[in-house]
């Protein structure tokens, strides 16, 4: 045998009833997502990473052939300043967006007629 259900649970029922009906506990709507800046940031280290890993690669580079030619200074110093030069010269070519399609971003971007 079953047992009726108490008062106590027929009033939370139809509060419960009541408050689905008034809209209370539907989920909430969706947040709209954040913005996404992944390219933005992976533009950010590539260009960090081009300004102070190519000095030091091609300064390395510098230090061992002055170690191989007894040469102290001077092929450290030529080498880290053209990847300095080399550096700019790539944050450059990102920043206008050339280079960025092999080769082609010229032709790509030229208005052409054909016949």
């Amino acid at each position: 045998m079953s047992t009726p259900p108490s008062p106590d649970l027929n009033d939370l029922q139809s509060r419960i009833q009541k408050a689905r009906a008034d809209g209370v506990g539907d989920p909430p709507p969706p947040a709209t997502a954040p913005p996404d800046d992944s390219e933005g940031t992976s533009k950010g280290i590539r260009a960090v990473a081009d300004l102070v890993g190519t000095p030091i690669v091609c300064g390395g580079i510098g230090i061992g052939l002055d170690r191989w030619w007894d040469t102290s200074p001077f092929a450290f110093i030529i080498l880290a300043f053209l990847g300095l030069l080399a550096g700019f010269w790539s944050l450059y070519k990102m920043s206008t967006g050339n280079g960025s399609e092999v080769g082609f971003k010229r032709l790509q971007s030229e208005k052409k007629e054909g016949k």
